[in-house]
């Protein structure tokens, strides 16, 4: 019976990098979100903090848990803090932009229910919303790609300090190509650097795919080797 239930002990999942990682997201997130909208406030009154309202700010203030509460909601229904952000692609942005839409949408709606007993010339201005976000949907979106920016410029790194990188030629530009690209540009695993694609489509000669540039067709196979 000791034995069993120390087994089940050691089987219980503790905190995983995956978990840290979601927990730093969400503090991020309600401390962006409430400064995206004081920061709207900023820029509505002429970047001057002294020019702001006294009761604007009483409305942000008033507005601030509820607000973060339904903000949060949204993220983890848009399972903005279950994705694999590192081979984040457009999938995962459009989520995260719906998901700063309807944070838009709930900071209306809480803001006139907040302030429904305030004077009309007390509520906040249109300004607030749009600037406010604006700004959120920057730092939302921005935080989470960046850290795939990040793994890539990273990689690019380690293979430009890499004496001897093996050059890989990609044979054929379309979604599998660019799929065998983005892995090999991201892959910290795969010591290659693609250096050309080939295609036969006349239309994508000349062009880039994922950065790469495509050379020819299977005729130029040989003197792009």
């Amino acid at each position: 019976m000791m034995n069993s239930s120390m087994s089940n002990r050691k089987k219980r999942p503790g905190l995983t990098k995956g978990h840290l990682i979601s927990f730093a997201l969400g503090a991020f997130d309600v401390v962006a979100i409430n400064l995206a909208y004081l920061f709207a406030l900023w820029f509505r009154f002429d970047c001057k903090a002294s020019q702001i309202p006294l009761h604007f700010l009483d409305g942000w203030l008033r507005c601030a848990p509820a607000f973060t509460i339904v903000t949060l909601l949204i993220f983890i229904l848009l399972r903005l803090y279950s994705s694999l952000w590192q081979f984040a692609g457009t999938n995962e942005l459009v989520r995260a932009v719906l998901a700063c839409v309807l944070s838009l949408v709930a900071h209306i709606i809480v803001s006139r229910i907040a302030l429904l007993s305030a004077p009309v010339i007390w509520r906040m201005p249109v300004s607030y919303f749009a600037i406010g976000g604006v700004l959120e949907t920057f730092a939302v979106v921005g935080i989470r790609f960046s850290y795939r920016l990040l793994r890539l410029l990273l990689h690019r790194a380690d293979i430009a300090d890499d004496s001897q990188p093996l050059n890989v030629m990609i044979i054929g530009g379309g979604d599998a190509g660019r799929m065998i690209v983005n892995e090999l540009n991201h892959s910290h695993q795969i010591r290659r650097r693609v250096r050309c694609v080939i295609d036969d489509d006349p239309k994508k000669r000349g062009r880039f795919l994922c950065g790469v540039p495509v050379v020819g067709g299977r005729d130029s196979i040989m003197s792009a080797a």
